[in-house]
């Protein structure tokens, strides 16, 4: 099972193995992290994020 199926964890958690493991897609993470971001009404994650992804 990959990182981002384990519903049993929250986000943040999900997050935390994704970086943590080496196959996980980087445009995942970032997606991912885009999508905390807004949940937690984090305007600089969200830009970070997003301009991660934009290169």
């Amino acid at each position: 099972m990959n990182w981002f199926a384990r519903r049993d964890l929250e986000p943040p958690d999900r997050l935390e193995h994704g970086v943590l493991d080496d196959s996980a897609p980087l445009s995942g993470l970032l997606r991912h992290a885009l999508i905390i971001g807004g949940h937690a009404s984090s305007q600089p994650l969200q830009t970070w994020a997003l301009r991660e992804l934009q290169g």
